[in-house]
């Protein structure tokens, strides 16, 4: 009998990985297809401009791999340690299976991005396993993307973790986290407040297209926004259309701050037309 389950759940996962395959390519083609019709809207473009956008994703790459190592301070160590790291994780991932199963179909795309993740091998490495599993999945959803994550690897490897395992959450809204992600880092710096706010993501990343637009004004509010922003995290979607009221957080709150605090007085934000009187 266990002999027979080990054979129906071998033959399950050869189907479902069967079945991947046959959506990542259905996904690659549907992609370019999409990149196709967009570049066909843009006046005046022609080959030349795809070939110029190859080599500036190249470039830039080059260019995160040549400011990271000069950071370093010891190019050699650095290209030691990079180098090392890399063959190490690709003989892993080729003993594996996951160099096959995962990465090598995505090699066309990553290619152009290889300076730039090189320069970050060390600091990819323990999350490694955790990549290969979203990487074939999310990757299509992720390349727009992938120049300004690798620029700005330093400040977002801190929060890999989070990413990677809400995955499902994150990566579809990454056009509105890249677009705010200045105002988000700013947040995250603040050590006690971020950590309080952690549990209320879930919630805020897919209604960023909303909230982002406020991150500005409460961001220069943080002082008086702080001790409030959790209880007013649980009204986000009543307060979020009225943009006045983070505009002008610091007047709001030093008048009726008081109201937060008494226990359960907060839930006066649900009333309909209270966030509207408020901005």
């Amino acid at each position: 009998q266990s002999q027979s389950r080990s054979r129906e759940l071998r033959a399950r996962i050869a189907s479902l990985r069967a079945s991947i395959v046959r959506q990542r390519r259905e996904i690659d083609k549907l992609t370019k297809e999409l990149m196709q019709e967009e570049q066909q809207l843009i006046p005046g473009h022609n080959g030349s401009q795809e070939e110029s956008s190859l080599f500036n994703r190249l470039f830039r790459s080059l260019g995160v791999l040549i400011q990271t190592a000069t950071k370093y301070g010891d190019p050699i160590s650095f290209v030691y340690n990079q180098t090392g790291t890399a063959l190490r994780v690709a003989g892993q991932t080729a003993a594996s299976g996951e160099l096959v199963r995962d990465v090598l179909p995505n090699v066309p795309t990553l290619l152009t991005y290889a300076p730039g993740i090189y320069a970050h091998a060390t600091q990819l490495d323990p999350h490694l396993q955790q990549i290969l599993l979203v990487l074939d999945g999310y990757l299509p959803l992720v390349e727009p993307h992938l120049e300004v994550l690798i620029e700005r690897f330093d400040d977002i490897e801190p929060h890999l973790e989070f990413c990677l395992n809400n995955a499902d959450i994150v990566v579809p809204h990454l056009s509105e986290i890249v677009r705010h992600l200045d105002d988000i880092l700013f947040f995250t710096q603040q050590g006690e407040l971020w950590q309080k706010l952690e549990p209320y993501l879930p919630t805020v990343v897919p209604r960023l297209d909303r909230v982002g637009p406020h991150l500005p004004a409460l961001r220069r509010h943080c002082a008086y926004v702080s001790p409030y922003m959790t209880t007013l995290a649980v009204h986000i979607d009543k307060l979020a259309p009225h943009r006045a009221i983070s505009k002008h957080a610091d007047s709001v709150l030093s008048y009726l701050g008081w109201a937060l605090r008494v226990p359960g007085f907060h839930y006066i934000l649900d009333v309909p037309g209270v966030c509207r009187v408020l901005s």
